[in-house]
């Protein structure tokens, strides 16, 4: 399964500090992934945000 770990320096578990960010990320990956069906290109699977 295509997965992508995002981690935000400076926020707790819940993310309260960038939640309408965590919002879009999920719907763009849902978008590209479930709804286009795009391949999954694993060299680009983390990504940390601040």
């Amino acid at each position: 399964m295509p997965y992508k770990l995002v981690s935000f320096e400076n926020d707790k578990h819940g993310l309260l500090n960038h939640d309408k960010l965590v919002r879009e990320l999920i719907i763009d990956w849902f978008n590209l992934y479930v709804r286009d069906l795009k391949p999954f290109e694993s060299d680009n699977i983390r990504e940390t945000i601040e």
